[in-house]
């Protein structure tokens, strides 16, 4: 795990199942011997505006991935031009969830990959939820 909250997954065994992870030697982490090199991974730019296009600073933002059982990797703040910049990721979809106390939450799902454009969410002003709950009978 690098300071940046990038990390990656090992694997000591050849059955997987649905992941597949770089494999280490048993025998060499036994021994202390084990070397890993990290990834470069892709780096992952963008941008928080309100409705407007006007950028927002300090929206807290979580970061994640995976399918049925969320991995959060981190969580971080944009810059005073909204902006923020991920380094180290590996290519796959990653979740970005924008919250803020005066705007409403917004999630928006990236295909990291070379080349990517930079992450956009737009974050509109909170509405409220309004539900009313009624027994059988309507009351």
């Amino acid at each position: 795990m690098r300071p940046d909250d990038s990390r990656e997954t090992y694997s000591t065994s050849d059955e997987q199942g649905l992941n597949q992870y770089p494999q280490l030697s048993l025998a060499e982490l036994d021994g202390q011997t084990a070397t890993v090199r990290l990834p470069d991974g892709v780096t992952v730019r963008g941008v928080v505006t309100d409705e407007n296009g006007k950028p927002l600073a300090g929206v807290k933002i979580k970061e994640g991935y995976g399918h049925g059982n969320m991995v959060r990797v981190g969580e971080f703040t944009t810059d005073i031009n909204g902006r923020f910049e991920r380094p180290h990721r590996a290519p796959r979809q990653w979740i970005y969830t924008a919250e803020h106390p005066d705007r409403a939450t917004v999630s928006a799902v990236a295909q990291v990959e070379p080349g990517m454009d930079e992450v956009r969410i737009v974050m509109p002003p909170p509405r409220p939820w309004r539900i009313e709950i009624v027994d059988a009978e309507g009351r």
